[in-house]
């Protein structure tokens, strides 16, 4: 779900608690070829969608040795095997976030106002702001997120109300979906953004003197925010290690990190990170490609992937993508639309590449050449006609992604298929937010908005689909969150606000099954990245990357009450959830 709550930082490690232990473990000694082994047993061991599952499974040095009958995994297992009793528990794949931006998240300390709404006024956004500048004095950059454009109603954010709490440092938040930020004069003088006005058109939103207002779009917030001070690599490898530890709770053992800036110190902390052996995930990154850097990043990006594979390259961090942007979000009118926003007749937005898409076929032209797989934001329909008008230029499929697809012509959805595109949904989007009416409806009207996000049209297709958080826009990445709204196409109970399921309902014909969904978090979303051979479901062979849940998801309506209870990586404990103490 799109948060709807100012947060300045978006870092929150949410540790489940259970009462009990979820496994009794115990020495078996059982003649067999090997020794050392784990074996698995007891609970419901779902493999992946299509499948059936197992009676047990043997585990050694980091994989699955065997997968089938308990009499068979203790024969594998060998003398001295560790068995694992689930107690009835469902062992199933870990998940992978095909899309996720860790690098957006904030550094600063998580404080929450209390507010009354869900959508805080703005005037109680600085006065958020304020706050935490009290109690850090020595701030000298302050950057956060979490503020929504539906909370300003009588315009976009203006810099006034920033400047009351300091023209001393910049400040830049960042909005709850990520493509626009609020900032102060001193960010807008810092970066000298007044010189890019017309290079920006449009993305600098300007006041009626002619002058930056304080609100940048997409593009434009990246030129800001890397002319100001940079986050060190010392904070980028803490924001990386939380990140770490929260989807470790949740049971994600992989992501795609969606847009790392090339020669960015956030770049350096991750293959600093693997040097020491803390990065514990297999992590993707991808390198932002834009119409004014394109050459120069790709080239870039090109040189580095040859030396690191030259070097001693490792399965846990890739970075063979190249993230494009066709256009922005629809709350800001930035999204590549078909037809008119119905807010604003007459305009359908511009997508940022140049729509004669010379320039576009070039760059992916050249990510082909080099083969980078290239990874493409797109929210409008016609925003989707362009991306898939370049993609059609190249000679051979190399698994190339589409992330979003809020809005889809579904003439397009064959395309899609036909050029062997990985869709790469958004399930925590598959409803209607509280401010759907303010925002979606308002900018589409009834019928676009109520047609939204396809996914079922997807795989009808037969098409491969992975599924992602985008977080930080869903606050909270919990797979289980994202597999129940996937097949429910409505919001979780808990975020409902008091409307019924059937009130929070968008599009119920684009439903999925929950296997449908779990696959798009394990196996598919493992493909989208050349990994499914490594991980992404219970096989001999593969990685042993696996979670425990308290309940078998399969069999209930609501998968996201499930609780994670070990989180298991390359054979190794990476999580468990701590035991509630009980009442007194």
């Amino acid at each position: 779900m799109k948060k709807m709550t100012i947060i300045i930082l978006l870092i929150c490690i949410i540790m489940p608690t259970l009462t009990g232990a979820c496994t009794t473990r115990q020495t078996l000694d059982v003649r067999g070829k090997d020794s050392g082994n784990t074996v698995f047993y007891g609970g419901l061991i779902y493999r992946k969608t299509g499948m059936p599952p197992v009676e047990a499974v043997a585990v050694k040095n980091g994989k699955f040795r065997y997968a089938g009958s308990l009499n068979g995994a203790l024969k594998v297992a060998g003398r001295d095997c560790e068995l694992v009793d689930l107690q009835g528990k469902m062992m199933m794949p870990s998940f992978f976030d095909a899309h996720a931006h860790p690098n957006l998240s904030s550094l600063l300390e998580l404080r929450d106002l209390p507010y009354e709404g869900d959508i805080p006024k703005p005037k109680e956004y600085a006065a958020h702001i304020k706050k935490y500048l009290q109690a850090h004095p020595n701030t000298q950059v302050l950057r956060g997120t979490g503020w929504d454009n539906a909370a300003f109603t009588e315009g976009p954010p203006n810099k006034a109300l920033l400047d009351q709490v300091s023209m001393e440092i910049p400040i830049f938040i960042r909005s709850s979906d990520q493509h626009s930020a609020w900032v102060n004069s001193k960010a807008l003088e810092v970066s000298k953004a007044e010189q890019y006005i017309d290079s920006y058109s449009g993305l600098i939103v300007l006041d009626q003197t002619g002058k930056p207002c304080g609100t940048l779009r997409d593009d434009a917030t990246i030129l800001v925010d890397s002319a100001l001070p940079p986050i060190t690599v010392a904070e980028h490898k803490e924001l990386i290690l939380k990140f770490q530890d929260m989807a470790h709770s949740l049971g994600i053992t992989g992501y795609m990190c969606a847009m790392v800036l090339p020669r960015d110190n956030q770049y350096t902390a991750y293959r600093e990170l693997l040097a020491e052996g803390k990065l514990l995930t297999y992590t993707q990154l991808a390198f932002l490609v834009t119409p004014q850097t394109y050459k120069d990043a790709i080239e870039w990006t090109a040189n580095e992937i040859k030396a690191y594979e030259d070097g001693s390259p490792s399965i846990l961090l890739g970075f063979r993508l190249a993230k494009f942007f066709m256009d922005g979000a629809i709350v800001g009118q930035t999204a590549y639309l078909s037809e008119d926003y119905a807010s604003r007749p007459g305009y359908r937005g511009e997508p940022i590449w140049p729509s004669d898409a010379i320039a576009l076929r070039e760059a992916f032209k050249l990510c082909e050449k080099n083969n980078l797989r290239i990874h493409i934001h797109v929210i409008g329909d016609a925003a989707v006609k362009l991306a898939l008008d370049g993609l059609e230029t190249l000679e051979k499929p190399n698994r190339h992604a589409l992330t979003h697809l809020e809005l889809v012509d579904p003439n397009d959805i064959s395309r899609l298929h036909n050029l062997g595109i990985v869709a790469v949904i958004n399930p925590y989007w598959f409803c209607k937010s509280a401010v759907w009416e303010d925002s979606e409806l308002k900018q589409l009207g009834r019928y676009r908005a109520e047609h939204m996000l396809p996914a079922k049209s997807f795989y009808d297709t037969g098409m491969k689909v992975a599924a992602a958080s985008d977080y930080p826009v869903t606050g909270t990445p919990n797979p289980l969150i994202g597999i129940e709204m996937a097949a429910t196409r409505t919001l979780i109970a808990p975020w409902r606000g008091g409307r019924t399921a059937e009130e929070c309902t968008e599009n119920p014909n684009e439903a999925i099954s929950t296997e449908q969904a779990i696959d798009a978090f394990t196996l598919t979303a493992a493909y989208a990245y050349d990994l499914e051979k490594i991980t992404g479901s219970i096989e001999a062979g593969k990685s042993a990357d696996f979670i425990l849940l308290d309940k078998n998801i399969l069999q209930t309506k609501a998968p996201s009450e499930a609780k994670v209870l070990e989180t298991w990586f390359r054979g190794s404990q990476v999580y468990k959830a701590k035991q509630q103490t009980p009442a007194k």
